[in-house]
């Protein structure tokens, strides 16, 4: 089981690579895990520089363990052996490494001419947010728009599925065919990022309040499927209360426990205020006027109450809906 899942984060760090490179290199065409007699390398590109083209051949080495100087002696000299048709030769290590590597690197780097970077952090998220950011600078120099957080995330895994996709029939990438597929994405992240801005607004003048796709898609259902004694305005006093089951987009009701009590005080206060403020009327029929003042003392607490124990008394109201 382990096994299983440290390949498949180890093809994860691979199209992850092959992103950040492919929005920072001058490139012509990439393979992932080409078909080479000893499958050593794991991204065969064709780059131009300075006018001239040439291959790069590019092993990615990734592990929970530490990295030490025989092992990366040992992949280099795989690496380099295995495939003779590259004039450049990459070795990318993610993990922990030890400190006689760190001192070894440049010296490995010239007995093998063999590149290896500085050794990267063993974390898919760090490299998730590295092409966040990678993406977000591409698209903001060669399309001038900025897409949301969650937005570059998705382009992301589209990219990935993209990359598998073709490794899995050792396909050849071109950058011409990548970025007219990426300029699809684009226009779709253009036209939904202008849809959500609209969706978001017209929910706003609804509802009177902002909320996440998700809730709004929930409570916009629940509207139209339920009673209309749920008046649209108790949405907006009760929305703290609002959850939402994330695969069928369906609204629930939560109590925390501090509002349970907050709410059954205020309660108890509205009860209690509201008799006294009667009382006080009543006697302020057979004694003196300070039972009238005392009254709209009371009357104003009561008032002053109401707002506090309302947005429970409302979610409590949406609950029995949704039962």
């Amino acid at each position: 089981m382990s096994g299983g899942i440290s390949a498949t984060r180890g093809y994860l760090y691979q199209y992850l690579i092959c992103i950040l490179d492919s929005l920072t290199e001058d490139w012509i065409s990439v393979v992932i895990e080409p078909n080479t007699e000893q499958e050593k390398v794991d991204i065969l590109w064709l780059l131009i520089k300075n006018g001239k083209i040439f291959r790069k051949a590019v092993q990615v080495k990734s592990t929970q363990n530490q990295f030490g100087t025989g092992s990366v002696k040992k992949c280099s000299e795989d690496l380099k052996n295995s495939f003779n048709d590259a004039e450049v030769y990459e070795l990318i290590l993610i993990g922990h490494v030890s400190r006689t590597l760190i001192e070894d690197i440049s010296k490995l780097e010239q007995k093998y001419l063999v590149k290896i970077p500085y050794p990267k952090v063993f974390d898919l998220e760090f490299f998730l947010s590295q092409d966040c950011h990678k993406i977000d600078k591409y698209i903001d120099e060669n399309y001038g728009i900025s897409l949301p957080c969650h937005q570059r995330e998705e382009l992301i895994y589209s990219l990935i599925g993209e990359l598998q996709y073709y490794s899995t029939n050792r396909r050849k990438i071109t950058r011409k065919d990548l970025e007219a597929k990426f300029q699809e994405w684009i226009k779709y992240f253009i036209d939904y990022t202008n849809y959500e801005r609209e969706a978001s607004r017209k929910f706003y003048n609804l509802y009177g309040f902002e909320a996440s796709p998700n809730l709004r898609i929930a409570v916009e259902k629940f509207y139209k499927n339920k009673s209309k004694k749920v008046k649209m305005k108790f949405f907006k006093e009760c929305q703290s209360f609002f959850d939402v089951e994330l695969s069928t987009k369906k609204l629930k009701i939560v109590y925390p426990k501090f509002d349970k009590i907050f709410y059954y005080i205020g309660n108890i206060l509205f009860i209690a205020t509201t008799l006294l403020a009667l009382l006080c009327l009543i006697l302020a029929n057979y004694f003196d006027f300070i039972f009238i003042i005392l009254f709209f003392v009371f009357s104003f607490l009561s008032v002053g109450i109401l707002p506090l124990i309302r947005p429970y008394h409302w979610a409590k109201i949406i609950d029995r809906e949704l039962k």
